[in-house]
């Protein structure tokens, strides 16, 4: 079983997915997908830090929620700052961490130009489970990221959780959520650096374009 979303479909909490802002390593356009190189180094651009307060913003603007908001991040320093910043905004209590919301393993690419990504989604599309370079197969990555947004969904009622998490885990969680396989999971609208979407919200509410 690679999909744990299972009835998330009839959670009561309001899910949101964002992807960390603009990076220094998406500044140097490197790919930095190892956390012993992403837990310390290459946190947030100054670009980054306004595509954050610009999406929470428009959140607060677009929801008027009094719902406790809860924030789970990935380990990874661009999470991290991403997610303290989030937290200062919505005057969150406290900020969860969990590695299964890390970014995703890109093997012997680790430290190269970014340009290299297109190699691994063309392998993506023809097989889902490779592992060419070393790289985590979209359902090793499907399988983490599923686990714990079931695991985290099902400790809350009503409540509006933020998942702070990276580019690729953003796309597949989002093919997971709609059932489909993760091979395609390029071919879906991308999440840009700083941006935040809706992944679920309860069946009554509207869904609101953050």
């Amino acid at each position: 079983m690679y999909n744990h979303l299972g009835s998330i479909h009839n959670s009561s909490n309001t899910l949101y997915i964002l992807r960390h802002g603009h990076s220094e390593a998406n500044e140097q356009r490197l790919i930095v997908s190892d956390i012993k190189n992403g837990i310390t180094n290459y946190g947030l651009s100054a670009k980054g830090i306004q595509e954050i307060k610009d999406s929470i913003y428009r959140l607060i603007t677009a929801t008027h929620t009094e719902s406790e908001y809860i924030i789970y991040s990935s380990p990874f320093l661009r999470t991290v700052q991403t997610s303290l910043l989030v937290a200062e905004i919505i005057l969150a209590q406290e900020i969860y961490y969990d590695s299964r919301l890390r970014e995703r393993f890109f093997g012997e690419w680790e430290l190269t130009e970014n340009i290299n990504y297109q190699k691994v989604w063309l392998e993506d599309y023809q097989n889902p489970c490779h592992k060419k370079w070393c790289v985590e197969s979209t359902y090793e990555v499907l399988e983490r990221v599923t686990s714990a947004v079931r695991e985290i969904d099902s400790l809350y009622k009503g409540k509006q959780i933020i998942f702070v998490t990276h580019g690729d885990v953003a796309q597949i969680l989002i093919s997971g959520y709609l059932n489909q396989n993760p091979q395609s999971h390029r071919q879906l609208s991308s999440i840009e650096t700083g941006e935040l979407k809706v992944l679920h919200q309860p069946i009554g509410k509207i869904k609101s374009d953050c």
